[in-house]
């Protein structure tokens, strides 16, 4: 199972529709195994946070026992810093 939190959901929209298709794409691939794919890290500093990158796109998600909670959707110039708001845990969409 996939979930989307409001901010995940706004981060999305803003993309353009293909990209969106890629992503979504990309998800579905690594749901049976989030741990298993290539494009898949862990993150540190959280144990169950994982990055998955798609092109120049990265998607900051957390596993909880079967389920992705998808934290963040963004461009990989932009995704540390804001991976560390999550930290903190601010979950705003800004900049």
């Amino acid at each position: 199972m996939i979930l989307f939190p409001r901010s995940a959901e706004r981060d999305s929209d803003r993309l353009d529709r293909p990209v969106r298709e890629r992503l979504g794409a990309a998800l579905a691939v690594i749901e049976p195994d989030p741990c298993g794919g290539s494009n898949v890290k862990r993150l540190r500093g959280a144990p169950a946070r994982f990055r998955l990158r798609v092109g120049d796109y990265r998607i900051v998600f957390d596993l909880l026992g079967k389920t992705l909670v998808v934290l963040l959707v963004t461009h990989r110039s932009e995704v540390y810093k804001r991976a560390r708001r999550i930290r903190r845990g601010d979950l705003g969409a800004g900049p």
